[in-house]
């Protein structure tokens, strides 16, 4: 239970740049993944991966510098 609260404490601070540098990529890359495969007719595959994407870049919120 600390655990779990020291995490959510850690979502609203800073994050480091090589973190949300990852999750903005990673965000970007499923978005275009996504948006073709919807486009060829594969939507389970296009909403699988865009929710894999968005799940990512809200994870990496989660990480902060040590104090």
């Amino acid at each position: 239970m600390k655990k779990l609260k020291k995490l959510f404490e850690n979502y609203s601070k800073p994050t480091p740049k090589q973190w949300r540098q990852f999750g903005d990529s990673l965000l970007i890359i499923t978005s275009a993944v996504s948006s073709y495969s919807i486009l060829t007719q594969n939507q389970t595959v296009g909403i699988v991966i865009s929710i894999v994407g968005v799940a990512g870049k809200l994870l990496t919120n989660f990480n902060t510098t040590k104090s």
